[in-house]
């Protein structure tokens, strides 16, 4: 082997060394940052009443809500103080309140999003609470459909502070969503033959079922996230 060959041979152990060791670096850097970032209670500034929160769920429906809405943040809830202890009223297996702490461990990687509605008074808060509080114990609605019997997320955070006079983020028609991937297919296959406006043969498959629903309105967390009007509180997003 000539030295040439030699330097050569070197060369490409070194470019395949930086091929493997480079990813692993990057990944252990995340995964550190990750850890070090953790969002708790205690590591937060001071939060008040109707203060808007987020995070990514573990839930099994989140890959599938992330593609369609084009975001990480699938999961919303927003803030009330009882006793000075944080909790977020939310809607999720049903609506509900759940301790702040308690509620960031449900997410994915202690990450959170912390959103406020500047120069709110604190009646026009009071009276989302209650409204949310009126309608605590209603099932989770898996189709993201119009009306109260049932609520998902965003469409209960919205409702709350709607009910107090306060506008919060824009609806959009399902349709407009990003609904053609294979999680997102998926999701639709294991619930269109339920959903109240497609069952009992209404619609003949997924797609026909689409053709109903598409021109109903949606509200997604990360509409309610792109409000002009809300101010960041606190974030260990990279990119939020």
């Amino acid at each position: 082997m000539t030295a040439v060959d030699a330097d050569i041979k070197n060369r490409r152990r070194k470019i395949l060394a930086a091929v493997f060791i480079v990813p692993l670096l990057v990944l252990a850097g995340l995964t550190l940052w990750g850890y070090l970032s953790w969002a708790t209670p205690a590591v937060l500034p001071p939060l008040r009443d109707g203060d808007i929160v987020f995070n990514t769920s573990r839930a099994r429906q989140t890959l599938a809500v992330g593609i369609a809405t084009g975001s990480p943040l699938t999961h919303v809830g927003f803030i009330r103080h009882k006793n000075g202890v944080p909790y977020v009223m939310e809607a999720s297996a049903d609506t509900r309140e759940t301790p702040l702490g308690a509620w960031i461990e449900t997410g994915f990687a202690g990450r959170l999003l912390v959103l406020r509605l500047p120069d709110v008074p604190p009646a026009k808060s009071a009276a989302a609470i209650r409204w949310a509080e009126k309608n605590f114990g209603r099932p989770y609605d898996i189709f993201f459909a119009p009306g109260h019997d049932a609520f998902y997320c965003s469409e209960f955070v919205e409702a709350a502070f709607a009910a107090a006079g306060l506008q919060l983020g824009k609806t959009e028609t399902l349709a407009a969503l990003h609904l053609t991937s294979a999680p997102v297919r998926a999701l639709i296959g294991e619930r269109w033959q339920r959903h109240p406006r497609c069952k009992g043969g209404q619609a003949k498959d997924a797609d026909d079922c689409l053709s109903k629903i598409g021109a109903l309105d949606i509200i997604t967390p990360v509409s309610i996230a792109r409000d002009a009007a809300l101010v960041r509180v606190y974030s260990n997003y990279l990119f939020w």
